[in-house]
């Protein structure tokens, strides 16, 4: 190097004089520290300066990530409230639906008594004029002196008849005048039906325009936030190589040259006997002190919350209930477990399911509870046979392996046979036998009723909500009246079973009703599709 030339001159030319020489040594060791000095803070900056580059960019790549997970969270919002607007819209026009059939069903059952009691008049008039027609023949048929002797009483007859008939037509116009403004109002009522009836089909939540514009935009919007997070994660990656990779001329130090000094004191050596004199200290170059190496420290892993809510949906004979309650999509976007059976199987077995029926459903959610940690919330939500088996998934298994059910939904619920009264009432042996409107069967279910005792809610269910129907005819013992003959052969109306079940504990939280839905063979999914918009907002704070 030219540094190490003009060190070699100097040694060999300025050293002459002695005090000459140190200062000249000096003056060349602070040379060759600065030269360095100045390349490596040229390096330094650069590398600086090439951080703050990548800082700049990473911090607005991460900006940008951060604004479109702010808009998908707000469209999401967006989306959630419409969707829930739409569905208490459908809710509200589903009930007037139900309250103009319920409105019509009143109006056409009072015209049906009216014109009832317009045909009773009608007989009566009709029978009064064959009692006036019976005496006239009845007298004719009497000789002259007999007719004679009965002749005032017969005609009293005949006017006591022409009066209670005047009475009768005249109670009759007044109900056929009654009937005439019950008509007009039926009219009406039938015009609201198809008012209402129109209005409830016109509200199609899924394939609302709006909903499906914010959806489209939702997956714009999460297409967008992936690849975002994905550039930021890029520019992450580069800073730390970059900081892994800092330049070598930054981090050397550099070292004093100590060499020629030993040389150029070892010129003249001194006699062992002379007393050294004390030698002012070297002036050292400030050298840059290495910046040390960053070491690669294994990120720890984001915990995971390990005790998710668990929600079991359970169907009776029909098809699926979700697609009616629309819950699995909104159940897993809070990270819960969504698990869907029937009542005669959580999961399909080799055995087939109608070989084992209930029992089978109740070893496999057994075994499921059996994997849940402790501190995960249970829901169970169950329709028909599908409800009847959630109640006894609730207060048999999971009471018996001390299991806390955070909500227990029974909608419909019923027991072997599809009858209310096996699952209501802890019934003996294979259960009541169905109604058929036979005077044996009746007696023998009203027997069953009276010799079983209620089924208890058990306290490990903290939340209980039931919803059941109770027609006024119907299959089983969905009809709220069954009549059986007393001794005298008489017909006795007795209720059937309800639907209310006992409750163990004061620390339940229930919430028990019948519904009615003026006979609709579809009822039960009426009751299906009006719970799906309130489950929602009963469940949240147990899946989140």
């Amino acid at each position: 190097m030219n540094i190490g030339k003009n060190m070699n001159g100097c040694n060999a030319g300025m050293l002459k004089n002695k005090l000459f020489g140190w200062i000249a040594l000096l003056g060349c060791l602070l040379i060759v520290g600065l030269a360095p000095s100045h390349a490596a803070e040229s390096a330094n900056a650069a590398y600086d300066q090439k951080l703050v580059q990548l800082r700049q960019s990473l911090n607005n790549l991460e900006a940008r990530a951060s604004r479109d997970q702010v808009n998908l969270r707000r469209s999401e919002r967006r989306f959630n409230v419409l969707k829930k607007s739409l569905r208490g819209l459908r809710a509200t026009a589903r009930s007037e639906l139900r309250s103009t059939e319920k409105t019509l069903g009143k109006v056409q059952q009072r015209s049906n008594q009216i014109q009832r009691d317009i045909d009773l008049y009608a007989d009566r008039i009709l029978e009064v004029e064959r009692d006036s027609r019976r005496a006239q023949a009845r007298i004719q048929g009497q000789n002259v002196i007999i007719q004679e002797l009965n002749r005032t009483q017969h005609n009293k007859l005949l006017e006591r008849n022409e009066s209670r008939i005047i009475a009768y037509q005249v109670e009759m116009s007044k109900v056929e005048s009654e009937a005439n403004l019950v008509k007009k109002e039926l009219e009406r009522a039938r015009f609201d039906l198809l008012r209402a009836r129109s209005k409830s089909q016109s509200i199609q939540v899924d394939d609302q325009p709006e909903l499906v514009v914010l959806r489209r935009k939702m997956d714009a919007l999460s297409a967008a936030a992936i690849k975002s997070k994905a550039k930021a994660g890029k520019a992450n990656e580069a800073l730390r190589v970059a900081i892994d990779a800092k330049p070598t001329e930054i981090v050397a130090a550099k070292k004093p040259i100590s060499a020629p000094v030993k040389r150029s004191v070892a010129l003249k050596p001194k006699p062992k006997t002379q007393t050294p004199r004390r030698v002012q200290p070297q002036v050292k170059p400030i050298a840059v002190i290495p910046a040390p190496k960053p070491k690669k420290v294994k990120q720890k892993p984001i915990p995971i919350d390990t005790t998710p809510a668990y929600v079991f949906v359970i169907s009776g004979d029909d098809e699926s209930i979700e697609q009616y309650l629309e819950l699995k999509d909104w159940v897993e976007s809070y990270g819960a477990v969504y698990i869907q059976g029937r009542w005669d199987g959580l999961y399909p077995s080799k055995k087939g399911r109608a070989k084992a029926g209930t029992k089978l459903f109740l070893a496999q959610i057994e075994t499921e509870f059996k994997k849940i940690p402790k501190k995960s919330n249970v829901i169970l939500i169950g329709h028909g046979q599908g409800g009847g088996a959630a109640i006894s998934a609730a207060t048999q298994v999971a009471k018996k392996l001390g299991r806390r059910i955070d909500y227990l939904v029974a909608l419909d619920p019923l027991g072997q046979g599809n009858l209310r009264a096996n699952i209501v009432y802890q019934v003996k042996g294979d259960g009541c036998i169905a109604p058929d409107g036979g005077t044996l069967s009746n007696k023998a279910y009203l027997n069953c009723l009276a010799e079983s005792s209620k089924r208890v809610i058990t306290s490990n269910v903290k939340n209980f909500y039931n919803r059941w129907q109770k027609e006024s005819t119907g299959l089983g013992d969905v009809a709220r009246i069954i009549e059986v003959e007393d001794v005298a052969g008489r017909a006795v109306a007795s209720r059937s079973s309800t639907g209310k079940f006992s409750i163990a504990s004061a620390g339940t939280k229930t919430d028990q009703k019948r519904v009615y839905y003026g006979g609709n063979e579809d009822a039960h999914l009426e009751l299906l599709e009006d719970v799906s918009a309130i489950l929602p907002n009963l469940l949240v704070r147990y899946i989140r």
